[in-house]
């Protein structure tokens, strides 16, 4: 059949791709990779770019990125479309793991811890995004698809795996460009919850190193001040989100898909933003007893006013959508408790820490 062709002699397009696809099947059983592409290119009318991509997608999960990355340039000596054939092996590659995940269930699941290990389907979804960080043609591609799968796991509460989907990407939105459906400050969001993540491991990381009693003073100082700018950080950082309409953006509701992007977003804010409320309550209540001031317990007290305020919806997340507010009873009661230390320490108002110890 090439031999006709190289002889310009005509031959009917559908049987010479029936041949073909053949011919690439036995090459594939017979391991010889390096050869599915050159006759992938003879298929006509695009379809050597979905010959390939099929090729690609029956790779071993386990195969390296710099593997991943020859086989894919391999496409491009034969002058097939090496961002298509990209777009088509992830578009496949999700489309069948999201048909055998269940849908998501009502209420309120918890978050995963960041030391717990990722399943065997968590790391295919992240590794299937490897394809689209090849070439930076498809660095837009990438960044919709990796908000796809960040989403779907902070939907379930895994945000291991979706930070360690981030921490697999290279800097894929210094080539990308934001479209009409803030594909860019997704991403971005979901960085900034995992930064406020990381304060909170600084905090630890403090505590972690606390100075034995018998330290000089110099030692315990330094301590405490190292404690006080974790804390402060993490309040900042915290409030910073809370107060700017996190994962609040417009998104079009003219498909499935964004009526399911929409529900998702709003799934992940009832789930992170009263968690982020409560550790960052916890962390101002807790570690008021190592620093000698009251003002980390005002800060704690005065962020029920944020929690409330009309105009940042933190309130609403707390809520949820399963009818059961447990977690806005959990953080009323730590609310008063902070009270009650304010009232212990000589406050005639529950919400203001006595003047006799704050600090300005």
């Amino acid at each position: 059949m090439l031999v006709l062709r190289s002889l310009n002699q005509a031959v009917p397009e559908s049987a010479a791709n029936v041949i073909i696809e053949a011919y690439l099947s036995v090459l594939k059983s017979e391991g010889k990779d390096s050869l599915v592409a050159m006759y992938a290119a003879c298929l006509r009318e695009g379809n050597g770019e979905e010959s390939y991509a099929r090729f690609l997608r029956g790779l071993d999960p386990s195969t390296t990125l710099e593997q991943k990355r020859e086989a894919l340039l391999r496409a491009k000596q034969y002058n097939l479309d090496v961002s298509m054939i990209a777009k088509l092996t992830v578009s496949e590659i999700l489309k069948h793991e999201f048909e055998s995940i269940p849908s998501l269930s009502p209420g309120q699941p918890d978050i995963t811890s960041f030391a717990s290990n990722l399943d065997d389907r968590d790391v295919r979804l992240i590794r299937s995004l490897e394809w689209l960080t090849v070439v930076r043609e498809t660095y837009d591609e990438a960044l919709v698809r990796s908000n796809d799968v960040a989403r779907y796991f902070l939907a379930l509460g895994k945000a291991n795996a979706a930070h360690a989907l981030l921490k697999s990407l290279p800097a894929i939105t210094a080539d990308a460009t934001d479209d009409d459906d803030n594909q860019l400050l997704e991403h971005d969001s979901y960085h900034r919850l995992f930064g406020v993540f990381a304060a909170h491991d600084e905090i630890d990381s403090v505590l972690a190193a606390a100075p034995k009693p018998t330290a000089t003073k110099t030692d315990q100082h330094a301590w405490r001040k190292s404690l006080h700018a974790a804390v402060d950080k993490t309040h900042t950082q915290t409030c910073a989100l809370l107060t700017a309409s996190w994962l609040r953006f417009h998104v079009s509701q003219r498909d499935e898909r964004g009526i399911t992007r929409r529900r998702e977003l709003r799934r992940i804010r009832q789930i992170f933003v009263p968690d982020l409320v409560l550790r960052l309550h916890r962390q101002l209540v807790d570690n008021k007893n190592y620093l000698p001031d009251a003002r980390l317990l005002q800060r704690a007290l005065d962020l029920t006013k944020l929690v409330a305020a009309e105009q940042y919806h933190v309130y609403e997340e707390f809520l949820g959508r399963d009818d059961k507010p447990y977690r806005l009873v959990a953080y009323l009661e730590s609310v008063r408790e902070a009270s009650l230390a304010a009232l212990a320490d000589g406050s005639s108002n529950p919400f203001v820490v006595a003047p006799a110890t704050a600090v300005a």
